[in-house]
């Protein structure tokens, strides 16, 4: 590990980098905030291969963006996107943020609002149970909404106007917004390309190590040992009636809970049912 050659003085540093991209998975030069990248920056030789040794994870760092290309073992319905308000997206958000990304990777450095609006409900219009009409409120709240999110995020910056008033009325209403490419190319980089996927769990995971010996498939141990790392930063708890024979090995040794707590800081609580990473 690379953390184990850093001095102890610079260590605070590098662990609050590593719990900013672990935390966000995109760091741009407004989100989460504004000193998050260039701590990002400071760190990328060491977190790139830190990440990639403990977890399987790749992380890409650009003079505008950070992003942190996960890998997904399980479907967590506990960590939704959501809007300003704290409320959690649903489908028909999902699908306008995914396509607001494919239209703002085909325009060009601006936009307005009711353009934007126009090219998704375009691109709806070709999906089955899609739809997006500018005469109904609640679609237009949901476009905003993803939108916002978008905007939170650096992919666009509000130029002129105001995307509510557009919401109210849109007839009245209008926003212009300046395009980050290198926000919306960060965004969207799926492991696989999704035209071929037919659920959502065809973006989980493929392995061998979740095989057993009893298969006749070697079992991989290091890339238990990375699955169940990354069950330490991804739950608020790691239950052991969850994991299987070859992951409780792996999480009763303890290097790796060690590991974990020597990249991000954070402390291992052990109990019967298992561990928790509790930030002191």
């Amino acid at each position: 590990m690379r953390a184990r050659e850093i001095t102890p003085l610079a260590l605070d540093s590098y662990q609050r980098a590593a719990r900013v991209i672990l935390s966000n998975h995109l760091i741009t030069s407004t989100y989460p905030d504004r000193i998050a990248l260039p701590l990002l920056r400071r760190w990328a030789t060491e977190l790139r291969d830190d990440l990639l040794e403990l977890f399987g994870y790749r992380l890409e760092v650009t003079e505008t963006t950070a992003r942190l290309f996960t890998v997904s073992d399980r479907l967590n319905p506990s960590a939704p996107a959501r809007t300003a308000s704290e409320r959690t997206f649903d489908r028909t958000r999902y699908a306008y943020l995914a396509l607001c990304l494919a239209a703002l990777g085909r325009a060009g450095n601006q936009i307005t609002l009711s353009e934007l609006a126009d090219h998704v409900a375009a691109d709806a219009g070709q999906v089955d149970g899609v739809e997006l009409s500018t005469d109904r409120a609640s679609d237009r709240d949901a476009f905003v909404d993803a939108v916002g999110w978008l905007g939170v995020r650096g992919a666009i910056a509000l130029a002129d106007g105001d995307a509510n008033g557009w919401a109210s009325n849109p007839e009245a209403g209008e926003a212009l917004y300046d395009i980050d490419r290198s926000v919306v190319v960060a965004l969207f980089r799926p492991p696989r390309a999704l035209q071929h996927l037919h659920s959502i769990r065809g973006l989980l995971a493929v392995e061998t190590s979740s095989a057993s010996e009893d298969d006749g498939i070697p079992v991989d141990a290091k890339e238990i040992g990375r699955r169940v790392r990354r069950a330490l930063v991804e739950r608020p708890v790691v239950l052991a009636g969850e994991l299987d024979q070859h992951e409780l090995i792996a999480l009763a040794q303890p290097k790796t809970a060690s590991e974990v707590e020597l990249l991000t800081g954070l402390v291992a609580e052990r109990r019967a049912e298992g561990i928790a990473m509790i930030d002191p």
